[in-house]
């Protein structure tokens, strides 16, 4: 199933969001100053093969969702609320952020808790970030195969300059560039707290952080306290890889997932046969 649609929470804030598949929700959020169209090719193969519907909202103020009238980050959870409400509705669900998204994701996992089966967080954004030293991993010297116009965009984000990250830039990422209100952006990202706070109420089920060593933007060390507070998280620091891990990466990133995935279907698993066990055990309790 691949469907579209867009809503209107109860403060007005309009957000746009894209179905695709069929099975267990993943609700995947894409970074800050991007749109949908860059995770989606990402996480799109690894759900479709595992029979799994990816939610895709546009963030607010970028992509189909810019114009937004979304003042905070927790207005942009209020609005993913009501993206979860009308198409998630009362079904247990997954979560995946990317960048600004996975600042989003631990939001939502502190808001359903009970509901929220899994939480991957690829490239994080955290309030105290720090960025790694400025370095280029690989450089071919291809930069004239880009058009001018967004060299340096292209520049600013990979540290692997390759032939293949050219492709996956102008495949994946080039789509989303300039799709976005700008003020919106900067105002949600300034006012960046979320309630409940997900250091408070973190996530206690399979989880996953995937950094890239030489991040020159937000860094990796300081998103190593959330493979410590997340008690079940596997914590990844991927060498000669930057921001733009998902896309450098792209074969580790989806080992990484798809090692969650399967530890997410394990709990469920141990879940289920635990409730039955449990059912079984009351049957036979003899009565007095």
């Amino acid at each position: 199933m691949t469907g579209m649609a867009e809503i209107t929470d109860d403060r007005g804030t309009r957000i746009d969001y894209v179905v695709e598949g069929a099975g267990v929700p993943a609700l995947v959020l894409h970074g800050a100053y991007s749109t949908r169209d860059e995770i989606m090719p990402v996480t799109g193969p690894i759900l479709e093969g595992r029979g799994m519907r990816g939610v895709y909202p546009d963030l607010p103020g970028m992509g189909e969702s810019a114009g937004s009238s979304a003042r905070t980050s927790d207005e942009v959870l209020d609005a993913l609320d009501a993206v979860i409400a009308a198409e998630i509705r009362d079904e247990p669900f997954v979560v995946i952020g990317h960048s600004f998204g996975g600042h989003l994701a631990r939001g939502v996992a502190a808001r359903h808790p009970d509901r929220v089966r899994g939480l991957a967080l690829l490239s994080p954004f955290v309030d105290d970030f720090e960025p790694a030293p400025a370095r280029v991993v690989e450089d071919d010297g291809g930069i004239d195969a880009l058009d001018e116009s967004v060299r340096a965009d292209y520049l600013g984000y990979f540290v692997v300059r390759t032939a293949a990250t050219r492709d996956r830039f102008e495949r994946f990422v080039r789509s989303s560039l300039g799709r976005y209100d700008g003020d919106v952006v900067d105002r949600i990202m300034n006012a960046s707290t979320l309630t409940p706070d997900p250091d408070h109420a973190p996530f206690a089920g399979p989880a996953v952080v995937a950094v890239g060593r030489d991040d020159g933007l937000i860094g990796w060390r300081a998103q190593r306290r959330l493979g410590d507070i997340h008690p079940r998280a596997t914590f990844v620091v991927v060498d000669g890889a930057g921001h733009a891990l998902v896309h450098e990466r792209p074969h580790l990133v989806r080992t990484v997932l798809n090692d969650w995935l399967d530890r997410v279907e394990r709990v469920e698993t141990v879940d289920r046969v635990g409730e039955r066990h449990g059912e079984h055990l009351r049957a036979e309790r003899p009565r007095r």
